[in-house]
């Protein structure tokens, strides 16, 4: 959420800092200029929060997006609705919701289905939790389904960490892509 780049929430990564990822091959995507919960803006701000975050990627030569990551995993037929006037995928739900896990397959049949992990609760700074996270994912590709990795915050203490989970997911390359190359 572009509101909170460059220093203006003091944990969260600079323009710089995005730009040399996504020159690394990392997509970057919507997930609302400021990180509200949907539910609770007026259309106009849902409007706001959806369009604003989109042409700020595209401005700054990251798109063009078609993918929103809804904040919270918190949305309704209002909201869903909304997103789908500015976005042609949608992920807002955690494969971890649900009992048993749900993963939608790839290719997705519903685009506004998209599930994701994120492996900050598994933790991914201990082996137990980089295993835990290895599971979901070659549950994934096992089984021909889709699942989005996704990461809040990686602090310079837990980079280390996430440099090991990356190793580890990279025997998996050829099942790896950026929402770019996905959709």
């Amino acid at each position: 959420y572009p509101q909170a780049i460059d220093g203006q929430w003091s944990t969260f990564m600079t323009l710089a800092q995005i730009k040399e990822l996504y020159g690394l091959g990392w997509g970057v995507v919507s997930h609302s200029w400021s990180h509200r919960d949907l539910r609770s803006l007026s259309a106009s701000d849902l409007q706001k929060e959806l369009v604003d975050s989109k042409a700020w990627i595209e401005r700054n030569n990251f798109g063009p997006n078609d993918v929103f990551i809804v904040p919270f995993h918190s949305w309704g037929d209002r909201e869903r609705t909304a997103i789908k006037q500015h976005y042609s995928y949608a992920r807002g739900l955690s494969v971890t919701q649900f009992w048993p896990e749900r993963f939608e397959k790839y290719p997705p049949a519903s685009p506004y289905d998209l599930t994701g992990y994120e492996p900050e609760y598994a933790p991914f700074t201990t082996a137990a939790g980089r295993a835990e996270t290895m599971r979901v994912v070659s549950r994934a590709v096992n089984e021909g389904e889709y699942v989005d990795l996704f990461f809040h915050q990686i602090t310079a203490e837990q980079l280390p960490h996430f440099r090991e989970l990356m190793r580890q997911v990279a025997q998996y390359k050829s099942n790896v892509k950026t929402f770019r190359q996905a959709f």
